[in-house]
């Protein structure tokens, strides 16, 4: 049997929404969670995910560019932009980054995530950002007996 080519293409099978994600072996196996599926499905190149695309495309993006760095051949290839990806999409992708446990993706997204908290100025901004509806919020008297309680 031969053994495993870095750069055979892995198709990730989103089964949520039936769309397909391509990437390397050696980016899928930077996921530990797809590592083991592509050593316990003898040699399958499709791998299907309970997840939906958008979100594990996003992860499978910085695997990208992760396994090019450590190939040597990072230098051509620019970290995915995190910019213009909305906080409620960062959160998606770090679910799936968690489920796939990527965790350099994860890193990467909490990171870019994280950096978007540190410019606000105010608990309303954090709950704006984050999607937090007022029937969500925690009652006042609950939230000071939750302050109260030492660290």
């Amino acid at each position: 049997m031969t053994e495993p080519n870095d750069e055979e293409v892995i198709t990730i099978q989103c089964t949520l929404d039936g769309q397909e994600i391509q990437l390397s072996r050696a980016a899928a196996s930077r996921a530990e969670f797809l590592r083991d599926m592509m050593e316990d499905t003898a040699r399958s190149t499709v791998l299907p995910v309970k997840l939906a695309a958008p979100p594990v495309c996003l992860v499978a993006e910085i695997l990208k560019h992760r396994a090019a760095v450590a190939a040597g051949t990072g230098g051509e290839a620019a970290f995915p932009s995190l910019a213009d990806v909305t906080p409620e999409a960062l959160m998606d992708a770090m679910e799936a980054a968690h489920h796939l446990d990527a965790s350099e993706a994860f890193a990467a997204l909490a990171k870019a995530l994280f950096r978007r908290m540190e410019g606000l100025d105010d608990v309303e901004a954090l709950r704006q950002m984050l999607g937090v509806r007022d029937e969500e919020a925690i009652a006042e008297a609950d939230c000071a007996s939750i302050l109260a309680e030492p660290l």
